[in-house]
């Protein structure tokens, strides 16, 4: 599996690294797709690399997903409120280190669910864009 691809159409030329399609907006990953599938003739090598990564990182956004979920799951701690005995220094340092570490892992979970879904919509996108253009 290639991360990049090369295409063309008529004079124009673009070298894409696929992973980087999930920082772009729809709209212009769909210009790219209808570019790229426009002559599946002689962009036959990138369409095939396009639709392998595609197959690949889905599935591993996925995993990465359930990764970061399952280490949510483990290490989250809940923080003790004590109501009748003041809290020292060291009692509010333990906490704050505990919710940094609980803000962490939600961040994790949300940035790993975030690129799963977009990948997912990438996808999506590509395989619309091959039914509109008539390419199987």
């Amino acid at each position: 599996m290639r991360d990049t691809v090369s295409f063309s159409q008529d004079s124009f030329h673009a070298t894409i690294y696929l992973p980087s399609l999930l920082d772009l907006p729809v709209k212009n990953v769909h210009k790219i797709f209808t570019i790229m599938l426009w002559d599946d003739r002689e962009n036959e090598q990138a369409i095939r690399d396009t639709e392998l990564f595609l197959e690949d990182i889905v599935p591993e956004s996925k995993q990465a997903w359930t990764a970061a979920s399952v280490r949510y799951q483990q290490e989250w701690r809940l923080i003790e409120k004590r109501a009748t005995v003041r809290r020292t220094r060291k009692d509010i340092e333990r906490d704050a280190a505990i919710r940094a570490h609980n803000d962490e892992l939600t961040r994790a979970v949300k940035k790993a669910k975030r690129q799963y879904e977009r990948w997912v919509k990438i996808q999506a996108l590509w395989n619309d864009t091959k039914l509109k253009m008539k390419i199987m």
